[in-house]
């Protein structure tokens, strides 16, 4: 697969084609489905910026690769009728920087949070995930937002994800931000807590003294209730533990900061520890920290 340049892949031949190799005007294939084979959606070329994928070569890269490089050509699809009335393609907002408070970012593509189990079980990072967020730095989007990042072993959703727990994880997320800044693009960390809802506890969550039919330590929560989808029972944190998780938060983003991070995000929907709190239909407290919104509001 050729690497991204700005707007999308470059291939060097004059011939203007469709997506599925197939000069334009050529009759398309009745058979290829709207997303791998993507021979359905033609972009207009130029010059300057030549489009080109099919599904073969994008099998050749990552699912993640393929999802991103999709979403470009649909977006390009669109450009193909700004391209055919003149206007050069970066006259669009898409392609402009967006300036934050604090933060530039050279284009509006943001890749999000996703990403896979490809460090050390113990919470430390791997040359994988540096290469894994070099490439869509490589590829052309304007920030990256990290995989969820864990502020504590307890409440991490995963086993194998990076964590920024400990001081001696500072050196591997500054690696990870040398790398993607190497390719003029910025690099946010999503703080993240899993609360109740996690998908394998890990064996250092592991509770000898847990009651019949759990092995694992409960993990904080707003509630003592079971999360809907795995079953696992929380525990509602006592308001001195809602001040030490309210710590690791803060010790999370200051190690961000020694790392070199652009910006943090802090992982607050999906059922994770923020949303735990947050929701009315999870949150059964009935001290400050529950009740009305500003009650499961506080910090």
């Amino acid at each position: 697969m050729m690497p991204f340049n700005g707007a999308g892949p470059v291939r060097q031949n004059s011939a203007k084609r469709r997506l599925d190799g197939q000069p334009l005007g050529a009759p398309r294939s009745s058979a290829a489905c709207g997303h791998c084979c993507a021979p359905s959606v033609a972009v207009a070329t130029t010059p300057e910026i030549r489009l080109w994928a099919s599904g073969p070569d994008l099998l050749r890269g990552t699912k993640a690769e393929a999802c991103l490089l999709l979403m470009v050509i649909k977006v390009l699809s669109n450009e193909a009728k700004i391209l055919a009335k003149g206007y050069p393609m970066a006259r669009d907002i898409l392609f402009e920087p967006i300036r934050f408070r604090n933060l530039e970012v050279r284009n509006r593509l943001f890749r999000s949070s996703i990403s896979g189990r490809i460090d050390n079980y113990d919470g430390s990072g791997t040359r994988a995930r540096i290469n894994f967020e070099r490439r869509f730095a490589r590829g052309g989007v304007g920030a990256i937002i990290s995989s969820h990042v864990p502020v504590h072993i307890s409440g991490r959703i995963l086993p194998n994800y990076a964590t920024i727990d400990r001081d001696d994880r500072i050196d591997f997320w500054h690696d990870v931000v040398e790398a993607v800044h190497a390719e003029n693009c910025k690099y946010i960390l999503q703080l993240s807590m899993s609360g109740r809802q996690q998908d394998l506890p890990g064996v250092e969550n592991i509770d000898p003294q847990a009651p019949p039919g759990s092995f694992y330590r409960r993990p904080l929560s707003s509630t003592d209730s079971r999360d809907s989808f795995h079953g696992i029972a929380g525990r509602a944190a006592s308001r001195t533990e809602i001040k030490q998780l309210v710590q690791w938060f803060v010790d999370g983003a200051e190690r961000a900061r020694r790392a070199g991070v652009d910006g943090i995000e802090l992982h607050s929907a999906n059922g994770y520890l923020f949303t735990q709190f947050l929701s009315s239909a999870i949150n059964d407290r009935t001290d400050e920290y529950g009740g009305s919104l500003k009650g499961r509001g506080s910090p």
